[in-house]
């Protein structure tokens, strides 16, 4: 007795010759003969469906979908419903309902396997290799370390991250098996390291580096020392040339001091740098004014002596596309020069936006006068010895100040008045910051910006024709009065209340023209730690007007009062 997968074989060569009716028979005779394969009730289903008998053919298509939920077409099976729907009487109710059941049945089986399919697919897995390397590299942007979780998620991203070898261009050696590492990333990065940064754990085992000895340099852009001999860099990477250095793009040395400059690394000409950062390490100044050209950012920090003084002001006139530039410098038993004795020369910087300068007594007599640093937007004095008031009547008198967004002061002495004329012109400041004053100049600072100004130069139009600029700072919106221990509740009780009071200024920058007073931008943070002068009393009523108030006082007793 023949089974029924003998007659099912039959079945779909008889339908393939389009013997429909023969092929009917045989896959009548397999289900007769024990079929319970969801795959023979479709094939009848589709039969049926050819020679018209829509009633039959929906009836197999039901058992498929008792069957094989999973495995049915359910599209296919809804068409057929529709078209049985508009074939049935309109006054067949029976008929129409058992149809309309079926119907529902169906479109629940559709939503069923369209929601498993959105959880189960793997649709990463159907990007083209170029857009899956791109977004790893996106992802590594921040933190390079990311290539090894990313290659622990699946086997396929284990397998394109692998592969890349971009992803694996950023090499940083430390104490945690530093040889290793360097092996592992040349061989995954195919030699081509774009970014080399040594920590100060390699230290203790510089010869890590020989696993890099043979290995050409051409491509690298970045190059991060800190705290690791120098000398040990030049001697154990030979292909770190002259040609290697010259493309770098950005370079930072860290705590290498030494007691001679480094020719190797400092005497490149034609260098293409971009970024220069030096942080407590041995700097040729000569060498620098003769070779870079081309800074956009430069950051120093560290000892300078008499004779370099000329070099900084050399190397500063030279690199005019300069964006950012931050000067900490300290003297070496030297006595500081005025200004009288300096370069006449101006510095013009049209770029610079970014300018922090700390221990600013020696800049603030030979370097700063001389700048010319139309579009800066952020300045940054942490401290110094020598009043800051040649500085501030420096940013006031060339205008400077016009274009500054945040300024920020500490531990610095000065006249309010010469703070004052800064900003009477800086009409952008969003955010002001004066820390660690240990006078009431504070007070005079914040009383002022909660009133209007009261000179002959804003008098002289009349007090009825008050005009934005007739306010300190009307952008101002970020204020930290931090460490100040004279500061008082009075006096931020009115810079709040002014501010609060006055029509704010819309995010876009406009203001109504209907309203006849002079608007003003809202305070959005206030920031007064540990100022023992400041009532906690008054906090909920600050924290009412200002969206954020921080006040931590540094006094345990006073501490519970808070809030």
């Amino acid at each position: 007795m023949a089974s029924w997968r003998e007659y099912f074989e039959k079945g779909i060569t008889s339908f393939q010759e389009n013997k429909l009716n023969e092929s009917l028979d045989l896959f009548t005779k397999a289900i007769d003969n024990g079929a319970k394969e969801y795959i023979v009730f479709d094939s009848r289903a589709a039969v049926y469906e050819k020679i018209g008998k829509t009633k039959e053919s929906l009836r197999d298509s039901k058992r498929v979908i008792d069957l094989a939920p999973n495995r049915w077409q359910y599209d296919h099976a809804l068409q057929m419903i529709n078209l049985a729907l508009e074939r049935v009487r309109r006054e067949d109710s029976k008929r129409r309902r058992e149809l309309d059941a079926l119907r529902q049945q169906i479109v629940q089986g559709i939503d069923q396997a369209r929601a498993r399919e959105s959880v189960i697919s793997y649709h990463f897995g159907n990007l083209p290799f170029e857009v899956a390397s791109t977004i790893f590299t996106l992802v590594l942007t921040d933190d390079h370390t990311h290539a090894v979780v990313l290659a622990q998620v699946c086997k396929n991203w284990r397998t394109a991250v692998l592969h890349n070898s971009r992803l694996w261009s950023t090499l940083v050696l430390s104490h945690k098996k530093p040889a290793r590492k360097a092996k592992l990333w040349r061989q995954r990065s195919h030699g081509r390291i774009t970014e080399l940064k040594l920590l100060p754990g390699l230290r203790n085992t510089p010869w890590a580096l020989d696993e890099l000895k043979d290995m050409p340099l051409d491509v690298l852009k970045v190059l991060r020392v800190t705290s690791f001999p120098l000398h040990e860099i030049h001697a154990r990477l030979p292909f770190l040339s002259s040609d290697v250095l010259r493309n770098l793009e950005i370079l930072e040395i860290h705590e290498c001091e030494g007691s001679l400059p480094n020719p190797w690394l400092w005497d490149v000409a034609d260098t293409r740098l971009r970024t220069l950062s030096i942080d407590s390490s041995t700097f040729d100044w000569t060498a620098a004014v003769q070779h870079y050209r081309h800074l956009q950012h430069f950051h120093f920090r560290g000892t300078l002596t008499r004779s370099a003084e000329s070099s900084v002001l050399s190397l500063l006139r030279q690199n005019q596309k300069l964006r950012s530039l931050s000067l900490i410098f300290s003297l070496s038993n030297t006595s500081i020069p005025d200004s009288s004795e300096g370069d006449d020369g101006t510095i013009s910087l049209p770029l610079l936006t970014e300018l922090s300068v700390e221990y600013h007594d020696l800049v603030d007599n030979t370097i700063l006068p001389l700048l010319i640093i139309p579009a800066i937007r952020t300045l940054h004095i942490p401290k110094g010895t020598r009043p800051l008031d040649p500085l501030l009547r420096h940013l006031s008198h060339t205008g400077a100040a016009a274009s500054l967004v945040e300024l920020r002061i500490q531990k610095c002495t000065f006249q309010a008045s010469s703070l004052l004329d800064v900003l009477r012109v800086a009409t952008e400041l969003q955010l002001l910051e004066l820390k660690y004053f240990g006078s009431t100049l504070v007070n005079d600072i914040t009383e002022a910006l909660a009133g209007v100004i009261n000179d002959d130069k804003h008098n002289a139009a009349g007090t009825d024709a008050l005009s934005n600029s007739a306010y300190l700072c009307p952008r101002l919106r970020h204020i930290d009065f931090s460490c100040c221990p004279y500061l008082k509740s009075t006096s931020i009780m009115e810079l709040v209340r002014a501010r609060s009071a006055i029509l704010p200024i819309s995010t876009n920058g406009e203001v109504n023209p209907s309203t006849e007073k002079p608007s003003i931008a809202p305070l959005e943070a206030l920031i007064i730690d540990e100022c023992p002068a400041i009532d906690a009393s008054v906090l909920p009523w600050l924290r009412n007007k200002v969206s954020m108030v921080r006040c931590r006082f540094a006094i345990g007793k006073n501490a519970r009062w808070k809030r």
